[in-house]
Order: structure tokens, then C-alpha cells, then sequence
């Protein structure tokens, strides 16, 4: 049986990216990007901001360099689960997305975006 591991994202920049190179010459950035639902409790409409780390790796780690805090972005990737230890010697998770595709849009092409995917049956 086939399996699918893929996350699309559609949101802001809460930092600017930041980028790196690796021990192998290649790219790496990282970045933190906020999505938005809005949930109505009693009679008032609260919006939930859910922050996610990005990661991406040569050019896609290039592409986000021109980005910056608060610019709307599409990101579609796959979930990755992984662990290290910290200076401390104590061990952390890290739940990320490794991005495939990072793209800056405006809102008109997000406003765009959101409507067709509510259009797609599952």
C-alpha cells in the first residue's frame, strides 16, 4: 500500500529566514511561518495563529533569501520528525516541514489559492 507524506502551507513569515551553509557547501535555511484560523467562540469571531518551522535546502534555500518578516508565502512539503541533543546533552524533538517548493505571493494569488482548494473533494 502507497502512503503520503505532504504538507502545503500558506502564510506569513514571522522572522526573516535565516540561511546558512553546511559542513558539504550546500544551502540550508530556515524559517518560521504563521497560518491563521478563525474560530467563532460565543458571538465573537477569534482569530489562532499556529507557527510552523520550515526548512529548506539548496535552491529552494536560496530562493528564500530575498524574503522577509511578515511576506506571505506558499510552501509545500513533506512532515519530518527527527532528534538531536542539545549543548546540555539533553535530547529534543523537532517536528518540521522540509519544503519542496517555497513561493512568495501576493493576496490576490492566495485569495486564489484558498478558493480552489476548497473546491478539491476528500
Amino acid at each position: 500500500m502507497a502512503s503520503i507524506n505532504r504538507v502545503t502551507l500558506l502564510g506569513n513569515l514571522g522572522r526573516d529566514p535565516e540561511i546558512r551553509t553546511l559542513n558539504n557547501g550546500k544551502a540550508a535555511a530556515s524559517l518560521s511561518i504563521g497560518t491563521s484560523v478563525s474560530k467563532k467562540q460565543g458571538d465573537e469571531w477569534v482569530s489562532e495563529t499556529q507557527w510552523h518551522r520550515v526548512v529548506a535546502y539548496d535552491k529552494q534555500a536560496a530562493a528564500v533569501g530575498s524574503m522577509s518578516k511578515g511576506q506571505m508565502v506558499f510552501v509545500d512539503g513533506r512532515l519530518n520528525y527527527r532528534k538531536y541533543t542539545n549543548k546540555e546533552g539533553v535530547e529534543q524533538n523537532v517536528t518540521e516541514i522540509v519544503a519542496n517548493e517555497i513561493h512568495a505571493i501576493s493576496k490576490a494569488e492566495a485569495k486564489q489559492a484558498v478558493s480552489e482548494s476548497e473546491e478539491i473533494p476528500f
